[in-house]
């Protein structure tokens, strides 16, 4: 990811915690990192965070990339496989 995306994905996670509206879970395990300075808590959250956005991204890719790929090779409807023409053959 680009330097650009990298900042799009911290003010994202930097915004969550300013409006209170973080992620339990990433919230609870950044408590547990910061071993009781509550000082890192939100830190280790916006790592966190940001790992967590990046994976979803990567996720979301990936699967455009195989649909992608899939219609690409996808075969016309009028296709005939060399199974397919071997029988027209045979059948005549």
């Amino acid at each position: 990811m680009s330097d650009n995306d990298q900042d799009l994905i911290r003010l994202t996670a930097l915004q969550e915690v300013a409006q209170g509206n973080v992620n339990p879970t990433l919230w609870s395990k950044a408590k547990e990192l910061s071993k009781g300075q509550t000082e890192l808590i939100e830190k280790h959250y916006i790592t966190l965070r940001m790992m967590a956005m990046q994976d979803t991204i990567k996720s979301h890719v990936r699967n455009q990339v195989k649909a992608e790929i899939a219609k690409s090779l996808a075969r016309a409807p009028d296709f005939l496989n060399a199974k397919d023409l071997l029988k027209r053959r045979t059948s005549k």
